[in-house]
């Protein structure tokens, strides 16, 4: 959801370095690599625009979350090879973005 991204950015040290320790240490272009010491192993999977073409493989990592906004769009974290942070924006749900699984232990 929304609201575990953000608990686990803040859990990382803030937005403005969660990114480093969330991307794996090799694969990010532009000396972009993090340090992936969350053991999250982000990767630039880059996305999928309309109508279907790839871009930003090894530059950029768009995250979908499982919390809409409004009718069309969907919460997602960015994580870009020029910076140590993560941001927060709102996607629309035609687009192709990288997911990450979990299950909560509960």
């Amino acid at each position: 959801t929304d609201q575990e991204w953000t608990n686990l950015i803040d859990f990382l040290g803030g937005a403005s370095v969660a990114g480093d320790k969330m991307k794996t240490t090799s694969g990010w272009g532009s000396d972009g690599n993090g340090t992936n010491s969350s053991g999250f192993s982000a990767v630039p999977g880059g996305i999928r625009a309309n109508p279907g073409a790839f871009q930003s493989g090894g530059e950029f990592g768009r995250y979908y979350s499982s919390t809409p906004n409004g009718s069309s769009l969907a919460w997602n974290r960015d994580l870009n090879s020029n910076s140590d942070g993560v941001e927060r924006n709102s996607s629309s749900l035609t687009g192709g973005f990288s997911i990450r699984c979990i299950q909560d232990t509960e």
